[in-house]
């Protein structure tokens, strides 16, 4: 299992360009120079796959390492991933832009922001 800040700083960074519309213009430019999140699907897998976050936030490390206002949050972003994911796959989206005018993917990025403060405070004190 990766260590906490490694895991922080890939949030961090996710939170960031999502936050920033990094990640945004990628998906509808198609153009990977800025990030290798090009699509949903990368996210996921980053997310799920690569930072193994839905075993990791399981983890000690992750329980006894953030507070617990930091932990909700996080469990609430990967939840809002996941619910985003779930509406990709009923209503069978494969345009880019229609998922980023979901009332989803607004709920995720309100989630990314307040993540993104959390998240920044918890790493000034690690």
């Amino acid at each position: 299992m990766i260590e906490l800040d490694t895991w922080l700083e890939n949030i961090i960074g996710t939170c960031e360009m999502l936050t920033d519309g990094t990640i945004e213009q990628a998906w509808l430019s198609d153009d990977g120079s800025k990030t290798s999140i090009t699509s949903f699907d990368e996210l996921y897998e980053q997310i799920f796959d690569d930072l193994d976050s839905e075993q990791y936030v399981q983890s000690s490390e992750f329980i006894n390492g953030l507070t617990e206002t930091s932990r909700h949050v996080a469990n609430d972003f990967l939840i809002s991933i996941q619910q985003l994911d779930d509406y990709k796959v009923k209503r069978e989206i494969e345009q880019s832009s229609l998922l980023l005018e979901s009332k989803q993917w607004s709920s995720l990025l309100v989630l990314a922001e307040r993540l993104l403060k959390l998240l920044r405070s918890e790493v000034k004190k690690v």
